[in-house]
This record gives structure tokens, sequence and C-alpha cells, in this order.
């Protein structure tokens, strides 16, 4: 049979076997007190009847008087009565001869030497049952007259002892069931808030944080109780807040432009932002779980995560990247993760910056180019003036003229960056107004037609009739129309 090992079959059982043992060991010993009590009142009730025979006129006469008395002091008590006078002969004897030569028992000799004893015999007279003898000596007028032996079966006490142990017995076992049944009690509210606090925790283990454990008693469950759910509540709260910074972290990662990547010491990857899913491409898609080597295809990468395992430093790079063709910076920074470090893998792209740097040294040295064409004819016509031309006024005024253009020509350009500066900064404020697009059209056309025409390029018109007013600034709009007509003459061949 499988017992049980809850803690409250545990508590009762204790209780129970506490309570067994206790009132077995009363019961033993109020068994054997009452049994020497009796024994002991029996002593001293057969000493005090044999002394009271002892003290009648005349016992020690030995006649059918005394024989007579003997025989209704036996019948009174259901024992057996004898007296001996001081010389050891038998005056009488209620079960048994008496008179001289009869045969005394030892301790009604030790009586005859002054001397009181108890003893327990069998009797053949009472048909071998076992009687309780007191035997004392009788003194008359300072004298010793003789002695006096009282005794009655030992049955009747047996049976008052026995119903008393029944008593007992009954008692205890009375008691006992009682004892069970308040053990079973104590033991259930002992341990109910035990129970209750360990459903609670079973809840708060699958998820089910709101749980909360009734207080059902007011002493010590109690306080379990009110502890459990503070601890119910503090964990909700922490649970709560962490949920919360979650959801931030996960918002920061997920609009973010750079690329995150987290992978644990095992090499599998625990986290992929957006970011790096659109950098590193279809293998990086859903990789949550995957080998970062199968998420991460570029070498110089993964020699860089493993260079920061390695030496557990933050590792720098600049890598561009196999499947997407951008160019990023790759930090990778070791993470502790319980016994082993794991690794961040942060991805910054830089494809616009190096594509602005080199958009921006292509423009340098396109403005150069510009700026050292006037330049240099400049140059040309001044050391022509300068080495006597100045003294022909046509050629003069055609070389100050062409020097003139060329003036206005670079200040042109120089105005044209200021205002690309001023674009880039947004510093400039359009101001949008409605305007008719062919008057604008018309004077790009006009100002650029003899260019045009030097070039031997037919510049053609083609604006529908009735075209609605646009809404912008008409300033910027003509020098857009301008740049791209002027472009469009100074590459086209002649």
């Amino acid at each position: 049979m499988k017992v049980p090992r809850s803690l409250h079959w545990r508590i009762a059982a204790a209780y129970t076997a506490l309570i067994f043992v206790t009132m077995g060991a009363v019961s033993v010993y109020l068994i054997d007190f009452v049994n020497d009590r009796f024994v002991e009142d029996l002593e001293d009730r057969l000493m005090r009847e044999a002394n009271l025979i002892g003290q009648t006129p005349g016992i020690f006469d030995a006649d059918k008087a005394t024989n007579s008395a003997v025989d209704r002091f036996g019948r009174s008590i259901r024992g057996h009565v004898t007296v001996v006078d001081a010389g050891g002969v038998v005056v009488a004897n209620s079960a048994g001869p008496s008179g001289p030569g009869v045969p005394v028992d030892s301790e009604i000799a030790e009586a005859l030497r002054g001397r009181a004893t108890s003893v327990v015999r069998n009797t053949e007279a009472f048909g071998g049952d076992e009687l309780r003898y007191a035997t004392v000596p009788v003194e008359i007028g300072g004298a010793l007259a003789g002695a006096v032996q009282v005794g009655v079966p030992t049955s009747s006490v047996t049976a008052r002892v026995n119903t008393i142990v029944i008593t007992v017995v009954a008692a205890a076992a009375a008691v006992a069931l009682l004892s069970i049944a308040l053990g079973w009690y104590v033991a259930r509210r002992t341990t109910r808030s035990v129970l209750a606090v360990t459903t609670g925790a079973r809840q708060l283990a699958a998820g089910n944080l709101d749980h909360r454990v009734p207080a059902l008693g007011t002493d010590e469950s109690r306080d379990l109780a009110v502890a459990f759910n503070r601890m119910a509540r503090t964990i909700r709260s922490t649970v709560t807040a962490l949920e919360g910074e979650r959801s931030k972290l996960s918002a920061v990662l997920d609009t973010m432009d750079d690329g995150v990547v987290v992978a644990d010491a095992n090499g599998e990857v625990t986290l992929v932002n957006p970011a790096a899913e659109n950098l590193l491409g279809e293998p990086a898609r859903g990789a949550t779980g995957s080998r970062l080597s199968g998420v991460v295809w570029d070498h110089d990468l993964i020699q860089l995560v493993r260079e920061a395992i390695q030496t557990r430093e933050p590792c720098y790079g600049e890598v561009v990247l196999s499947f997407s063709k951008r160019t990023v910076s790759a930090v990778a920074t070791p993470v502790k993760q319980r016994d082993a470090d794991g690794v961040l893998l942060t991805l910054h792209d830089l494809t616009r910056r190096r594509l602005v740097d080199t958009t921006r040294r292509e423009f340098v040295s396109n403005v150069s180019h510009e700026l050292r064409s006037p330049l240099a004819s400049m140059k040309a016509m001044v050391e022509t003036l300068q080495s006597g031309a100045s003294s022909d006024a046509e050629k003069a005024s055609e070389f100050l003229g062409r020097i003139n253009g060329e003036i206005d020509r670079m200040t042109a350009l120089v105005t044209e960056l200021l205002e690309l500066s001023r674009l880039e900064s947004g510093q400039i404020a359009m101001e949008t107004r409605p305007f008719d697009l062919g008057p604008v059209v018309s004077e790009v056309v006009d100002r650029l037609r003899q260019r045009a025409q030097a070039g031997g390029v037919e510049v053609e018109t083609g604006i529908p009739p009735g075209l609605p007013n646009l809404a912008g600034e008409s300033a910027k709009i003509s020098q857009v129309l301008f740049n791209l007509v002027d472009n469009a003459l100074r590459f086209t061949p002649e």
C-alpha cells in the first residue's frame, strides 16, 4: 500500500502517533498504579481484619465457639481464616483442620516471632485458586497471644482491576479517536494555507501573474499568504516593467537605421532587426534560431565576429556586402551570456555617405574645370593686352568684352554654387505662387538662342495651348530650365 506523503497526512500521522504513544504510556502507568493500589488496599484491609479477629475475646480458646466464630469470619469475607495460639497450635481454621499437631505455614511462624507478613499462594481448600494471605501477631496485655491469618481469593481484586483496565482502555480509545479527529482537523487547517500557496505558485509558473492567495487563517498561515501575495505583486510589477522595456527596445530596434544581429555562444542567431534583414538580404529574413554563418555570407564579417569573441574586445571594420553591394561599418561586440560569450553585430550603412563623397569629389572636379577654363582664357587675353594689343582700340575693346563675359560666367557659376549650398542647408525659403510656364520657357530659349545658333543647334519649344498655371517659384524654375538647356547645348555635338 502506498503511504501518502503529503504534508497534511504527515502532520496528522505524527499527531496521531504522538497521541497513541502518550495514551499507551499513560494507560500502562494507570493500570500498574491501580493494580498496585488495589493490592496495597487489600493487604491493608486483610491486616486490619486479622487484627480485629485477634482482638475478639476468647478467640484463642480451643472450643466450639471459637471454631464457629472463625467459620463465620471466613464466610463473611469469602476467604480463609486461621487462628494459632502462642504455642503454635492451630486453634481454629475456617477451611482446614485444627488442633495440636496440625502444621502451620512459614508466615504464621514468622508472625509468632512478632513479624507481620503478606504472601500470595494457591490453596487446595479453594480448589487451587490463588489467595492473598495477611498474617499478623496478636498481643494481649503486652504478651504475645498468638497469630491470625486471613486470606481472600485474588480473583476479586483481579475482576475489579480488569473492570478498571477496560474502563481505562475504553477511555484511551475514545480519547485516541477524538485526538485523531482533532489531528486531522488541525492538520487540514495547517496545510490549507500551504496548499493554497502551492496552487498559487503553480498559477504564477503557468503565467497567471494576477492570481492571489486568500488569507484563510489568523496565525502564521495568514502571514504566509500575505507574503506570497506581496511577492506576486512584486513579480507582476517587475514583469510589467520588463515588458515595457522590451517593447521600447523592440520599437527602437525595429525603427533604427542600423542593422543589429545577436548570436549566442553556440553561434545561433537570437535576434535580427528589420534593418539587418534589409542589409543582409534574404538569408537574414526569419533567421532567428539559425546559424550565424548561414545568415552572414560575408567572410570579412564572420572573421570580425570571430576576432571579437577571441579577443573579448569590440572589433571594427568596413565591409562591402556581397548580397546587397552596400558598404557598411561593422562593429562586433562580445556580450556576456551566462558562462560563455555571445556577440552583438552592428551594421551601419555607409553607402549613401560614400556616394555623397564620390559626388562631392566629382562636383569639385567639375567646378574646378569650369573655373579653370575662363580663368585661363582671361589670363591669355590679359597677357595679349599687356604685350601691345592694348594700343589697338578695336582689339582691346573686343578682349575687354570677352573678359567681361568670362567674369559674368564665373559670377553665374559662383551664384549657382551659393544657391546649391543654401538648398542643401535648407536656408532658402520657397515662395510658391501661380505662374504661366510659357513666358518662362520663352525667356530661357531667347537667352540661349544665340549660343545655340553658334553651335548649329536649333532649339524648339512645344507648350500646349491652355496649359494651366503652375504653383512654384518662377525664378527657380527658370534657373532649372536654363541649366538643363545649357547642359544640353554644351554636350550636344555640332
